[in-house]
């Protein structure tokens, strides 16, 4: 039985989802494709490689720290900023074209596309509850998780709440909303249209978008680094790009994630 009613939960996110990307599909604003040259594209993965590289580096320069903020949130805020500041830089070099403009279109749709996000919880009690089902056992907490709900102190909890729902949402949005996904978009165009922006074949404009939505979350669920929580995060992601793709601005998304991850502060705290 609650295996079955596990299935459901996941089934019913997945529906959710499936909504909100035809929904989006009949109002998009659309994001323009962007297509790198070989120079650009081995320079975007020297690039994460950089950012992983000064990523470890700092964790390790921060490691002997004391306290958890020190050792764990400080690296991670400053590990944002430069995530920030070196997809914005690279992609006014490469011409991948972000809309960062805040007006109230974007806010708006930023806001109502946060609402299905919230669908994401029942496929996470889903999988949770289909893992007791079979194994008998409890998901043990992502460290992450542990290590916040560990925090004393209004300071330590405000720092991270800061590093959590600001910092995270602007850098991995920009990152794979904003950087990755028209990268993408504009690579599957290349292989299945001939690299066309305005490529005559319908099913190929739209298989790209898929595809590239696809991938994209994929590598959002991945660096999350929670077994559990990857089909979770994988719909998240989706839910991320219909909401970039309705209005072609990256407030959209950011929004979005921020009041997610806003919700998830809120749930851990009354633990």
């Amino acid at each position: 039985m609650a295996v079955v009613f596990a299935s459901l939960l996941v089934a019913a996110t997945l529906a959710v989802v499936a909504a909100v990307a035809v929904r989006t599909e009949r109002t998009a604003a659309g994001v323009s494709p962007s297509f790198l040259d070989s120079f650009n594209t081995l320079f975007l993965m020297f690039l994460i490689a950089a950012i992983a590289l000064a990523g470890m580096s700092l964790s390790k320069f921060c490691s002997g720290f004391g306290g958890d903020v020190a050792r764990v949130y400080l690296p991670t805020v400053a590990l944002q900023l430069l995530t920030a500041g070196a997809v914005v830089l690279f992609s006014r070099h490469a011409g991948v074209r972000i809309n960062f403009k805040p007006d109230f279109s974007a806010l708006k749709n930023g806001v109502l596309y946060f609402v299905p996000t919230l669908s994401i919880l029942l496929a996470g009690a889903g999988v949770a509850l289909f893992y007791k089902a079979v194994f008998g056992g409890e998901i043990a907490r992502q460290d992450v998780v542990s290590m916040f709900m560990e925090l004393d102190g209004f300071f330590p909890k405000a720092f991270a709440c800061l590093s959590i729902v600001l910092f995270a949402p602007i850098a991995e949005e920009l990152f794979f909303r904003g950087l990755l996904y028209p990268v993408f978009k504009g690579a599957f165009l290349t292989v299945l249209c001939g690299g066309s922006p305005e490529c005559a074949n319908v099913l190929g404009r739209k298989t790209a978008t898929v595809a590239a939505a696809a991938a994209v979350s994929f590598l959002f669920s991945l660096i999350h680094a929670s077994a559990y929580a990857a089909l979770p995060i994988f719909l998240m992601g989706l839910v991320l790009v219909c909401a970039y793709e309705r209005t072609n601005s990256i407030v959209s998304p950011v929004v979005a994630h921020s009041l997610f991850n806003l919700v998830n502060v809120a749930m851990l705290s009354a633990l």
